[in-house]
């Protein structure tokens, strides 16, 4: 899977706040032999559900990843050299983790539950101002000159809990969510939801939340969504979330050089909306997305709303 997020994919070419963002994540076969580890994260998700749902209906089991995730920070001025200690700090985050997911039937409704747990960097070992100045070169973007002033070196862990419900059929569906991520960088708490209306078929997706789609089989998946084929879908989606935000280290760092003047907001929503097509082996998805300022700073600080879009490609093999 290859999940491409950035906010010159909205048709404008202007930066600041969340500018980019890259996560390519590989998947293992349901019913491949799990370690030590595996098996007792799956156990401790799966408690509850009858985890039958996958396709490879491997009782007690679930889908297994590991991922890469870069994402790129910066304030609106990418051209000024110096410190701007009221603005959003240069920011790059790179992280390494792996991914459970399990699925299973609870009072009747469909439940998707994953864990992630990821090993990540802050600051030069990061590798964002490479990829920003790359990236600028080769779409003949302004040159990102403020790098020297991102955040210092950090090397953070991540926990990261997602549970998903769902409601409805392979027409129509309602999925709710509710997750944390406790860590060294990052810690918040997360509520939303996402409707979705087409030929949604009996798959599990949260778009700008968590981005893979989860196939659903065997005569559970059957029973939750009307049919346990895997067919071609096309949808439109719209959902909402809110966050209640204990710290975000990407905002409330130490820059290299000078200070910082910002801290992080305690509430930050989103609001999405896009498209999604696919086949029986692949999918792909547009998702706009509306966030809400995050960053609180001296007065006569800029909003730091933002809109980027996101671009997902999901292949089977």
């Amino acid at each position: 899977m290859l999940v491409v997020e950035n906010d010159s994919l909205t048709g404008q070419r202007e930066d600041g706040g969340y500018t980019s963002g890259v996560r390519i994540e590989g998947f293992g076969a349901t019913a491949a032999a799990p370690a030590v580890l595996d098996e007792f994260v799956e156990r401790l998700a799966g408690s509850g559900l009858d985890t039958r749902c996958l396709p490879a209906q491997r009782q007690g089991g679930g889908q297994r990843s590991m991922f890469l995730l870069q994402e790129i920070h910066t304030p609106r001025m990418i051209e000024l050299t110096g410190p701007q200690p009221g603005e959003r700090p240069w920011a790059g985050y790179l992280a390494l983790g792996r991914g459970w997911d399990v699925v299973g039937i609870s009072d009747g409704t469909l439940v998707a539950r994953r864990l992630e747990l990821s090993l990540a960097v802050v600051g030069d070992a990061s590798f964002a101002r490479q990829s920003q100045e790359l990236v600028h070169e080769v779409i003949d973007a302004a040159k990102p000159r403020g790098w020297d002033n991102q955040l210092r070196n950090r090397i953070g862990v991540e926990l990261s809990y997602l549970e998903r419900r769902r409601w409805g059929s392979e027409r129509a569906d309602l999925i709710g969510h509710a997750g944390a991520t406790l860590g060294t960088i990052r810690s918040h708490a997360l509520l939303g939801a996402t409707a979705r209306i087409g030929d949604v078929g009996c798959s599990m997706t949260t778009p700008g939340v968590l981005a893979h789609p989860i196939a659903i089989g065997g005569t559970l998946g059957a029973a939750a969504c009307g049919s346990a084929r895997h067919r071609p879908h096309v949808f439109a989606f719209a959902g909402a979330d809110l966050r209640r935000v204990l710290r975000n280290e990407l905002i409330e760092g130490e820059p290299r050089i000078g200070r910082s003047d910002v801290s992080a907001e305690p509430w930050v929503g989103d609001i999405r909306l896009g498209l999604a097509y696919g086949g029986t082996w692949w999918s792909i998805s547009y998702t706009l997305i509306r966030r809400s300022n995050d960053l609180a700073g001296p007065p006569g600080t800029p909003s730091a709303v933002a809109t980027f879009a996101g671009a997902v490609l999901t292949v089977d093999w």
